[in-house]
């Protein structure tokens, strides 16, 4: 009566709780009670079976006296009946027949302790899900699944075919989630209780590109058979890919190793173009679009080495009044970049520069270098300079001889002249020099120059005291 008084309480917290977690302990707990008391009633229900164990249920009332007929001790290791025992529970039971009934336990083994609550009273089942685009009715690789149930979550990615699996207890409820840049979340439950499916497909939505969440749909890319060498439609003069209407294949630039030019154009027949490039070592990138009649949005994305979109980076806006400009350090590996229609069809120019490549090499900076005649454009934006001291020392930096407001910037770098921190600027104009003057340590440092306004020539001189 014990257990069945339990489970009855188990179950009703179980009607009212809300808690996962706490459903999960309580449906451990009530079946802990059904096996206890199915357990007692068969031990009751079966007088030969050996005299394992015999309950006689006893009324709340009662005193609860139990009597041990048959218990192993050192003078008797075999466990057999012994007839003083036997006298001493009939004498007990004929005895307790005035207070109603009492509990007589008669066993030849020691009683088992109960089951504890956190065993694992449950079988694990294989779940199969298969995650599918609910527009392209195509499946979905790389999404992220999460599995809770209790304590931390367990994480999984499904492979090229949308597949993954995951074992859980056959009762209780796991709490799913899908997750994937470009697409809207999605959170459910799988309650092997009321569902007996095993076998699950899960419909996900792409979400659309808005200005509040930056978020941006993956792209897939198709095959091209275009190379990183200029085409008969390059001018190698200046690495400027000309293209009279729009690609329709995306555009395969291979290793980025210093710059690219292009002029394309979008519309709603083409409402995006796509470019896929690579990284041979980790380098700082700038990206600029402009030239548009109309708002455009220029996208980076992480990729795969053909040219699948695997994650969303960053992106930008261009109008007619300003440029789109991603600036970012890149590992190794493929990206691709994305140029999106937003309102009319546009023509537009984008530029990829790998500015570590292009940096000019100073060597080390041991007394005065000068770099004089030097231009800087809408087309070359930026300017790097790479040096290094051997030891600490007093550095001046000077730009002058502009036209046209332009900044001279100092990053700390490392070795290869990738940008680690920024350090200081200042600003030059026809009417002043930016001048920087610092006490650097010994190591690797930039110099950026850097466009403001409009085109316009400079000096820069950097020495070391």
């Amino acid at each position: 009566m014990n257990w069945q008084r339990k489970q009855a309480e188990y179950e009703y917290e179980l009607s009212v709780t809300s808690s996962t977690e706490k459903k999960f302990e309580l449906r451990i707990k009530i079946e802990e009670c059904q096996r206890e008391s199915k357990r007692l009633k068969e031990s009751s229900n079966n007088p030969d079976a050996n005299f394992d164990k015999k309950s006689i249920s006893a009324s709340e009332k009662s005193e609860n006296l139990s009597y041990t007929l048959m218990n192993p001790t050192p003078n008797n290791p075999d466990p057999k009946l012994n007839p003083l025992h036997i006298t001493l529970g009939i004498l007990a039971l004929l005895g307790g027949l005035g207070l109603g009934y009492f509990t007589v336990t008669i066993s030849s083994n020691p009683p088992k302790p109960p089951i504890s609550s956190t065993e694992n009273l449950t079988t694990p089942i294989k779940v199969d899900l298969t995650v599918i685009d609910i527009e392209t009715k195509q499946a979905i690789s790389d999404i992220k699944v999460y599995f809770l149930s209790k304590g931390a979550p367990t994480k999984k990615m499904t492979d090229d075919n949308g597949y993954t699996s995951i074992e859980i207890p056959e009762r209780g409820d796991i709490q799913v989630t899908l997750s994937k840049s470009g697409y809207k979340t999605k959170n459910f439950t799988i309650n092997l209780e009321t569902d007996k499916n095993r076998t699950r497909s899960e419909y996900m939505e792409k979400e659309s590109l808005t200005k509040d969440t930056g978020k941006v749909p993956d792209v897939p890319l198709a095959p091209s058979n275009s190379s990183s060498k200029p085409d008969a439609n390059t001018d190698s003069s200046t690495n400027r890919i000309i293209s009279e209407s729009p690609r329709a294949n995306p555009e395969k630039i291979g290793e980025l190793e210093g710059s690219k030019l292009f002029e394309h154009s979008i519309s709603a027949n083409l409402p995006e173009q796509t470019y896929h490039f690579k990284l041979a070592n980790t380098s700082d990138v700038s990206l600029y679009l402009d030239g548009v009649s109309s708002e455009a949005q220029i996208v980076l994305n992480k990729a795969n080495q053909a040219g699948v979109v695997t994650s969303y980076m960053t992106m930008s806006s261009a109008s007619n009044a300003k440029s789109g400009v991603i600036q970012e350090k890149l590992e190794t590996g493929d990206y691709v970049v994305v140029v999106k229609l937003k309102s009319r069809e546009t023509q537009y120019f984008l530029r990829l520069f790998n500015n570590t490549n292009l940096a000019k090499n100073v060597d080390y900076l041991e007394s005065e270098k000068k770099y004089p005649s030097q231009t800087i454009s809408s087309q070359y934006p930026e300017k790097y300079y790479h040096f290094k001291l051997a030891n600490p020392t007093n550095v001046s930096l000077r730009l002058e001889g502009v036209n046209s407001v332009t900044q001279i910037l100092l990053y700390k770098a490392d070795e290869a002249g990738v940008l680690k921190n920024y350090m200081t600027m200042s600003s030059a104009s026809n009417a002043k020099s930016g001048v920087i003057k610092e006490n650097l340590t010994t190591g690797d440092y930039v110099v950026v120059i850097r466009l403001k306004t409009r085109d316009t020539d400079y000096n820069l001189t950097m020495s070391a005291q």
